[in-house]
C-alpha cells in the first residue's frame, strides 16, 4: 500500500482480507513459496496480485512481500480470464519495500500477450477458475488464492516462442494461427510437467491441419524448437 492516494479504508480492507489472512510470521515458510489472491471487498473493486518471500530479516525469518493491483470496476468473465493470465505472467514491475513511498500512479492494463513480467507469477489450478467463475456467474463476491512452493521457470511459454510458432502455422493458416497458438498456451498453462504441456500444444496445432503430409513438416519444423534433442520416443 506504497501509493499516497490509497484511502485508509482501502488500505484496511487489504489488510485485514488479504495481509492477515495469507501470513504467518510463526509460521515456516518454504524457500520459494509464493501465492496468487483474488479478494473483492465490492461490486466494483477487487484485488489481486501475488506474495513473494524472498527476503530474509536478520533472525533468518522470511519477509513477506504484497503486491497486488486494485481494479475498480465490475468484471466480467472475461475480464476474469484476462486477470488469471496477469497472475500467471506475473507484475508489471517491482517496488523495493524499503525505498516505497509517495505517488505511484494509475497503471493501465497491458497487452496480456506482449509485455514483459518483472518476475514470473503463478498458474492458477483450473480448480480455482472454475470456482471464480461459479462465484462471478452467482453475482457473489471473489476471496480465492492459489499458492506455489516451488515455482519451475521452465514452464514459461514466452512471447517469442508463440511468435516463433505462429510464424510457423501462419504459412499454412495465415492470420487465424496467432489465435490458435494463444488459445493453445491458455488451454494448457496447468498441466505441471512442462515438456508435456509443450507436446500438447504441439499436438493441438498440428491437428488443425488437414494434410497429414503438411501437419508432419509443421512438427518436424517445430519441434527442435521446443525440444532441443530431447525428442519423445
Amino acid at each position: 500500500m506504497a501509493t499516497a492516494d490509497v484511502s485508509e479504508q482501502t488500505r484496511q480492507a487489504f489488510t485485514e482480507a488479504v495481509v492477515l489472512k495469507h501470513w504467518d510470521g510463526f509460521r515456516l515458510i518454504p524457500t520459494r513459496y509464493q501465492l496468487i489472491y483474488l479478494h473483492q471487498p465490492a461490486p466494483e473493486q477487487i484485488f489481486f496480485g501475488w506474495l513473494f518471500c524472498d527476503r530474509t530479516d536478520e533472525m533468518g525469518r522470511r519477509v513477506p512481500y504484497f503486491l497486488s493491483y486494485v481494479l475498480t470496476e465490475a468484471i466480467d468473465a472475461a475480464q476474469l480470464d484476462n486477470i488469471f493470465t496477469c497472475l500467471r505472467k506475473g507484475p508489471l514491475q517491482l517496488i523495493d519495500p524499503l525505498q516505497a513511498g509517495g505517488f505511484l500512479g494509475t497503471v493501465e492494463a497491458p497487452n496480456l500477450w506482449r509485455y514483459r513480467a518483472a518476475r514470473p507469477g503463478v498458474a492458477v489450478p483450473s480448480s480455482v477458475r472454475e470456482e471464480c467463475h461459479r462465484v462471478l456467474l452467482k453475482g457473489e463476491r471473489l476471496d480465492h488464492f492459489a499458492e506455489s512452493r516451488h515455482l519451475d521457470l521452465s514452464d514459461t511459454i514466452d512471447e517469442q516462442t508463440c511468435a516463433r510458432l505462429s510464424a510457423a502455422l501462419a504459412v499454412h493458416l495465415g492470420p487465424v494461427a496467432e489465435i490458435l497458438v494463444r488459445q493453445s498456451v491458455v488451454r494448457t498453462e496447468n498441466l505441471p510437467d512442462p515438456e508435456q504441456r509443450r507436446w500438447q500444444i504441439l499436438q493441438q496445432l498440428s491437428a488443425e491441419l488437414d494434410d497429414p503430409i503438411v501437419a508432419a513438416g509443421f512438427r518436424a519444423q517445430i519441434e527442435p524448437y521446443l525440444f532441443g534433442d530431447a525428442h519423445r520416443p
